[in-house]
């Protein structure tokens, strides 16, 4: 447990953090356990992790865990109840751990060098959006920025005595 109230932190940035924590699946999920229970509703959570397919992550021996936005589509309820509605084999994790968190946004940072060589050489044409190849081509895409936005229910008003 992290020494911070419940619901006290309104935002909190993970800057190449995340992917250094969490080696063991236990691990990862407590980090996400306490992320959420240290934030209140609506609280944002920005989130900087290198691409698992880069060699920053690569080469780095302190990264343990690669985050994507399917990573964290896991610990939505909403992503989850999708999946299910699917028959898809992801892990429920937000209703398993009781957390919900919305992927808010994600925006893919190019490796400048690694694109202007792909598309100088033809491999990516001036129209092509990078993160569509970054499988195809390791070192294209250098990190991913991520948003979360932390979603929990209202709470219900105690009753008054009459």
């Amino acid at each position: 447990p992290w020494d911070l109230p419940d619901g006290a932190a309104e935002e909190v940035l993970l800057n190449h953090v995340l992917e250094h924590l969490g080696a063991s699946t236990a691990s990862f999920l407590g980090v996400m356990s306490e992320l959420y229970r240290v934030c209140c509703d609506g609280a944002l959570i920005r989130i900087n992790v290198p691409h698992p397919l880069h060699e920053h992550y690569r080469t780095d021996p302190s990264d343990v865990r690669p985050v994507t936005p399917q990573t964290l589509s896991m610990f939505s309820q909403a992503e989850c109840d999708q999946a299910a509605a699917v028959a898809s084999p992801m892990t429920p994790w937000a209703h398993i751990l009781g957390v919900d968190f919305e992927l808010a946004s994600v925006q893919y940072v190019p490796d400048a060098h690694t694109e202007t060589l792909l598309r100088e050489r033809g491999a990516l044409r001036q129209d092509d959006r990078a993160e569509d190849f970054a499988e195809i081509f390791a070192n294209l895409i250098a990190e991913i920025r991520m948003e979360l936005r932390v979603r929990k229910p209202a709470k219900r008003a105690e009753s008054q005595p009459a």
